[in-house]
């Protein structure tokens, strides 16, 4: 039976890493023992060198949201895409026309979205437009902002994981030189500088850099979905004509309001 929680766990993110790591261990047994590659001394060096300079770097909060994006990336929640959104508030703009703006304060306590739903709270209370817009856009550059911080910190971390590597090997290097009378602290020290910089590599591009793209892959895809609504909202706040409310967003939808017309 298939745990719950592997259920919820974003394959991609799962199985990329898993294959990164077996090709990994793979060669690392082919080419003399999986247990040659395995150094706690030079994983000390490397995470724990990266994640000190990170400190220094960027606040406790940003870390704390790090933890934050990290399960919802690796346990993603369904969100609805640009067609699901176009769809959802193509058929508010239809209800508006009927029943006017009074759908929309219903609409906006069945919700679960916290942009939309101050999105649609905005417009039912009849807020001006372009006060709307005002505080629609400063809320979504204040989320934009604070999420790419988090990304900032991952593009961070796979820049100075290589150089805890090159740390490590010098350190390797001082211990190796310092012992050239016993072979077998020689062989060691040596080991330990080299596994440093497999590892900074290794946590640089198999973990820190594809989690800081999938982060910003989300955040401007969220982007694009709050860019929408926004339109949307400023549309249906004004009670345009549906066909004015597709020209609106027809820039979101990359041809697809021709297509629903054309069937």
């Amino acid at each position: 039976m298939i745990p719950r929680w592997w259920q919820k766990i974003d394959r991609h993110i799962a199985g990329g890493m898993i294959l990164g790591f077996t090709f990994f261990a793979g060669a690392a047994f082919l080419t003399g023992g999986v247990v040659n590659f395995f150094s706690i001394s030079a994983l000390f060096v490397v995470l724990g060198g990266t994640v000190a300079a990170a400190l220094v770097q960027f606040p406790e909060e940003v870390f704390r949201a790090a933890q934050r994006e990290f399960l919802q990336v690796l346990f993603p929640v369904s969100a609805p895409s640009l067609q699901d959104r176009y769809g959802y508030l193509e058929r508010l703009s239809r209800l508006v026309k009927e029943r006017g703006l009074i759908v929309l304060d219903h609409e906006s306590q069945k919700t679960s979205d916290p942009f939309l739903r101050l999105a649609l709270e905005l417009s039912s209370d009849r807020t001006a437009p372009e006060k709307i817009q005002r505080i629609l856009s400063h809320e979504m550059a204040t989320t934009y902002q604070r999420r790419m911080q988090v990304v900032a910190l991952f593009e961070s971390m796979a820049t100075i994981a290589p150089a805890m590597g090159l740390v490590g090997t010098i350190i390797g290097l001082v211990n190796m030189f310092d012992s050239l009378g016993d072979i077998s602290g020689v062989g060691q020290s040596l080991s330990v500088a080299l596994l440093t910089t497999l590892y900074g590599a290794v946590l640089s591009h198999l973990v820190f850099g594809p989690l800081a793209g999938k982060l910003r892959d989300r955040e401007e895809e969220f982007a694009r979905l709050k860019r929408l609504t926004l339109e949307g909202v400023l549309s249906l706040s004004q009670e345009e004509n549906p066909i004015l409310f597709e020209q609106r967003l027809r820039s979101f939808q990359g041809g697809a309001p021709e297509q629903r017309m054309a069937s």
